[in-house]
């Protein structure tokens, strides 16, 4: 019984320029520039990245003042409360900077990723393909609709927009690890067993690749090697349970049950309402070690 995770998807929020890569704004703001919406701006947005919300307010706050339509002040204003978890003012924020400026790319792409994370899935979706339609190479953009499609089971398109987010930044490993993982489930055995190797050779510590990949080669019944990357995975993350249960299930199946044992004890520590390991446990109380 292969247990599979679903992927966690990671979705930021951008305060400028998610879709480029820009250098970061100088804090110093000198007297000659006090009264300049785009030097507050980029005081209070450099701040902000930085997760110095309350002080970046002030700065932001003086940027609509000197001109009550710059919309990226909105736009920051709204990643500080989406950061606060107030999704609802950060919505707000993010649809006055639309007002202003419907050609900002940012704005549309928070706007939508502040949607998903409220529930409204369609309102999200067409924030994000706005953002795609006014700047094609937005990778976050591009992965956010990927992750998105493939929560929802839209398989190809969330393959194309993979496939897409990784032309803009190859060394993703999450989307690697997902455009993968649709491989494997269309039965491309070795594609899936490369890109989810890629994302291990950038992402080292990436416990649900190890977890996949032996999933993988558990199907194939390369046993060795998925017991191999299972153990792998639970010593990146000692807390994935479903690596603890494919390898008690392994074991179980080769007749290692004192090691079978051994892990789905492990795997009903961190979930003791289980009742598939209660019952695994329960059948191999009479079982004897065959091949130890």
């Amino acid at each position: 019984m292969k247990r599979l995770l679903s992927v966690i998807i990671i979705l930021g929020l951008c305060v400028s320029g998610c879709g480029r890569r820009e250098s970061r704004h100088k804090l110093a703001l000198l007297p000659e520039y006090r009264n300049s919406a785009e030097a507050n701006y980029n005081v209070g947005a450099t701040l902000a990245s930085n997760e110095k919300y309350e002080e970046a307010l002030p700065y932001l706050k003086r940027s609509l003042e000197l001109d009550p339509n710059y919309f990226k002040a909105y736009n920051a204003l709204g990643l500080i409360e989406a950061r606060k978890d107030k999704m609802q003012e950060a919505a707000a924020y993010f649809l006055k900077a639309i007002k202003i400026s419907d050609e900002y790319p940012d704005a549309h792409y928070n706007l939508g990723i502040c949607m998903l994370h409220l529930g409204n899935a369609e309102r999200g979706l067409s924030e994000l393909q706005r953002t795609v339609e006014l700047d094609p190479h937005y990778p976050a953009a591009l992965f956010a609709l990927a992750s998105q499609y493939n929560r929802t089971g839209q398989k190809e398109l969330a393959q194309k927009y993979y496939e897409a987010s990784l032309k803009e930044e190859p060394d993703n490993p999450q989307a690697l690890l997902s455009l993968g993982w649709i491989y494997y489930e269309k039965n491309a055995i070795s594609q899936a067993i490369d890109r989810i190797k890629l994302a291990l050779q950038y992402a080292p510590d990436y416990a649900e690749a190890y977890f996949r990949l032996g999933s993988i080669y558990q199907y194939q019944n390369i046993n060795a090697k998925a017991e191999e990357l299972y153990l792998k995975a639970i010593e990146k993350d000692p807390r994935l349970k479903d690596a603890y249960l494919n390898l008690a299930d392994l074991y179980a199946n080769d007749n290692k049950a004192e090691k079978a044992k051994y892990y789905y004890k492990a795997a009903l520590a961190l979930d003791s309402s289980n009742q598939y390991v209660q019952k695994k446990l329960e059948q191999l109380k009479t079982v004897k070690e065959s091949n130890p």
